[in-house]
């Protein structure tokens, strides 16, 4: 099923909020929702792909859980693909290019010390995301959920 553009820009908003803590300029949402029209993106391959972006529409905290997973579960998955494009997004507007093309300035203590938390981070999210999805994968038949993706 297509989606909409209503669903496209909240899709997006949810993201964003994830890869760079802010919602997107509304002319880089219109380039989202562009991209998907035009079929840039591609379809889900499956179930899998289908529950992981129906989980990341549930806001920032969500796109982490079905990020998590997906880096394990679905690499080359829809999921992976709309942060992308996302991603690549970000970089070449004149806007928001800072958000995601900014070194950090630390010492290497702190780089390791960071790089270790972000680690932990993933492994609590790949955890708590996979729970998710399995619960999403045995409620979708009674929330049509399989429908929405």
């Amino acid at each position: 099923m297509r989606e909409t553009r209503s669903l496209l820009a909240s899709e997006c908003d949810a993201l964003c909020e994830y890869l760079v803590g802010c919602g997107p300029p509304a002319a880089l949402r219109e380039h989202y929702i562009r991209a998907h029209e035009l079929g840039r993106v591609g379809a889900a391959a499956g179930r899998i792909d289908r529950l992981l972006v129906t989980l990341a529409r549930g806001g920032s905290g969500a796109a982490a859980l079905a990020d998590s997973v997906a880096v394990v579960a679905a690499r080359r998955g829809l999921l992976r693909r709309k942060l992308v494009l996302l991603l690549a997004l970000l970089e070449s507007s004149r806007e928001t290019w800072r958000l995601v093309d900014t070194a950090d300035d630390e010492s290497q203590i702190q780089f390791f010390a960071r790089s270790a938390l972000a680690g932990l981070g993933f492994a609590a999210r790949a955890v708590c995301g996979a729970a998710a999805v399995a619960a999403l994968a045995l409620l979708s038949p009674y929330l049509a959920l399989e429908r929405e993706a």
